[in-house]
């Protein structure tokens, strides 16, 4: 049985709204209320209280100032989620069927990996890449000595890179063969795991850690001989420097 009780509160809804506060597109989620509350004024006239109506593409189109195209698209993306279901009656009219949102699946992510470790949100890898390609950039032409080869850190394949993986971590090169690449993690680099994203300053925490660690593994130039040329060299340029 149909029950319309729901969408009567669905601004109250934190796993709604967290949902759509993802979304690039924030007219989607403005398209979306849109369609609840004509579906509560339908309601109000109905004899048949069910969770379909109609609604006109062309007029959606004139009310947000987009293509019909573009409500097609919206409409789209609704249904592929799970939050409505359409059927077009003919070229301009289209009969929406809104669906219980609690019971979907991209409302109810799981908060954990199967190992136990929290999933954190994307925005926090996306900041802590930014974060670390500029440690990458200081580090560009160090060499470093990680378990007794001799690596480059190198830059991040896109901006998704840590996202993409839900892990902080740096590539890296061999620098006696550039084909070979490698990924430390983060808990690998520093031997310590991240702080709290509810840390104000977990981001500068992480910075510093990975800049000490790679500072840990620059291999420092050979000291010069005193006896060598280089060094004697040096001797000469000071007693003309004082005379």
């Amino acid at each position: 049985m149909f029950d319309a009780s729901i969408f009567y509160n669905y601004t109250r809804d934190k796993k709604l709204l967290n949902f759509f506060a993802g979304s690039l597109n924030s007219k989607i989620f403005v398209f979306y209320q849109y369609l609840i509350i004509e579906f509560l004024d339908y309601l109000e006239s109905a004899t048949v209280k069910t969770g379909t109506f109609l609604i006109q593409k062309q007029d959606k189109s004139f009310r947000f100032n987009v293509t019909k195209k573009t409500i097609k698209n919206w409409l789209f993306f609704l249904q592929e989620m799970g939050f409505i279901r359409y059927e077009y009656l003919n070229f301009d009219c289209v009969k929406i069927t809104l669906l219980d949102y609690r019971k979907i699946p991209a409302l109810n992510p799981p908060t954990h990996k199967e190992n136990g470790e929290e999933i954190l949100p994307s925005r926090f890898y996306k900041n802590i890449q930014l974060i670390l390609a500029k440690v990458v950039k200081d580090f560009d032409g160090k060499t470093l000595s990680i378990e007794g080869g001799e690596f480059e850190v190198t830059d991040f394949r896109d901006k998704k890179d840590l996202s993409a993986m839900q892990n902080v971590f740096l590539r890296f090169k061999d620098k006696q063969n550039e084909c070979f690449e490698t990924i430390i993690s983060y808990e690998m680099l520093t031997g310590k795991a991240l702080p709290s994203i509810k840390c104000s300053y977990h981001q500068a925490i992480i910075k510093k850690r990975i800049t000490t660690a790679l500072n840990n593994y620059i291999v420092s130039p050979p000291p010069i001989p005193e006896n060598s040329d280089n060094g004697s060299e040096v001797q000469e340029f000071q007693k003309l420097k004082i005379s």
